[in-house]
């Protein structure tokens, strides 16, 4: 088992770090999904002048060692949604992900953006001897908004997803699939002269409105922070989240896991518990939500027993060996709502959790700083 991340993509090529002093009128601290995502919706609408830095490459955080699993159930269940938000905003919220999720789409085929992305159904399922009361609830919120949305009992397992310890499950037919790390960096290549990308650069300290780097610094107008828990701000956990890539499966091991292709697949008890076939035929299985800012290794192997004997119980006959692990930490809010902060001088985006919400709330700020109003303003006065 290798102790790296399995995400890979050797054409990219990796900018200079900055070594003079800038002036620009949006200075974007992170190469996150995030802030490549804002930058290039902002090149898009217009605006000409842009730096952002990263501290280490782009995407060589959270981003690249993400699972790449794109859904709008990533952290939140509709059920969740409504219950922290109410009916009429958590309906907002759900369909603006699910606009995002189709965003993240048409970038990927309008820049011919190479990450391997795939359109999976996403399997939401109680396991036996859980409540499957949740499900039922999951379903009934779905279906009165969105019709694409099967429920499968026992005796219909085998239209999707098989496994002897599911009992039920919802077949939600909104998902994809991506290199998180591709992705990131290839939409990075298309952000073009408007936007000057320094990577190697960490903002050591901000005075005023000067950031300052090892080798150079930016004055800005406007600093648009989104380096999630790296951020000053107040109520970022930092969780501890591992990822298992398994060998390549054969043909035999991939029918036995379901009939019709490849899937997705959240744990409808545990939010962070998910799995997900790649594009080249592997198992790939995640887990976190442990709130931790000591660990510090490749690592955390007590997630690695986890993960793996959740492959056991959910495919038994599986024997698969692990060829890839790595933990990340990222940014989460006490109720997994990201964090928004918008005043005169600064902008802060955190605890985004995923591709996802990262993309929504990369456009909406877009929007919000080229003075168009949003449906989104009423969640984030």
């Amino acid at each position: 088992m290798k102790q790296e991340v399995f995400w890979k993509n050797p054409k990219y090529r990796e900018r200079p770090f900055l070594r003079e002093n800038l002036n620009c009128q949006y200075l974007i601290v992170g190469g996150g999904v995030t802030g490549v995502s804002l930058a290039y919706f902002l090149q898009k609408a217009g605006v000409k002048d842009i730096v952002l830095l990263e501290k280490d490459i782009i995407a060589g955080g959270a981003t690249g060692k993400a699972a790449g699993i794109l859904t709008p159930h990533a952290e939140l269940d509709v059920v969740e949604m409504f219950e922290k938000l109410g009916k009429k905003k958590g309906l907002l919220w759900y369909h603006s992900s699910l606009d995002a999720l189709h965003l993240m789409k048409h970038i990927v085929r309008e820049e011919k953006i190479h990450c391997d992305y795939e359109e999976e159904p996403t399997y939401y399922a109680a396991l036996r001897g859980q409540d499957v009361y949740k499900v039922f609830k999951e379903y009934n919120a779905l279906k009165k908004d969105y019709h694409r949305t099967q429920f499968l009992l026992s005796s219909q397992l085998r239209q999707g997803l098989y496994s002897p310890v599911v009992s039920k499950e919802v077949v939600i037919f909104q998902g994809a699939s991506i290199n998180p790390l591709a992705y990131t960096q290839e939409l990075s290549l298309h952000l073009g002269r408007r936007v000057r990308v320094y990577e190697q650069s960490p903002v050591l300290i901000i005075k005023g409105n000067i950031a300052l780097t090892p080798q150079g610094s930016v004055r800005f107008r406007r600093l648009i922070d989104v380096r999630d828990y790296a951020s000053s701000v107040r109520g970022i956990q930092r969780c501890l989240t591992t990822v298992i890539v398994t060998d390549r499966l054969t043909r035999r091991q991939l029918a036995a896991l379901e009939h019709h292709g490849k899937f997705i697949f959240l744990d409808a008890k545990k939010n962070c518990d998910y799995l997900k076939v790649t594009k080249d035929g592997r198992l790939l299985a995640g887990f976190g939500d442990m709130r931790s800012s000591t660990f510090k290794g490749k690592v955390y192997l007590p997630h690695v027993k986890h993960l793996k004997s959740e492959i056991k119980r959910l495919f038994p006959h599986l024997d698969a060996k692990i060829a890839y692990a790595w933990s990340a930490h990222l940014g989460v809010t006490k109720n997994y709502l990201p964090h928004v902060l918008f005043d005169q001088k600064k902008i802060v985006l955190a605890g985004t959790s995923s591709q996802v919400v990262s993309t929504l709330l990369a456009q909406y700020t877009a929007n919000r700083l080229m003075g168009k109003k949003q449906a989104l303003d009423i969640i984030f006065k």
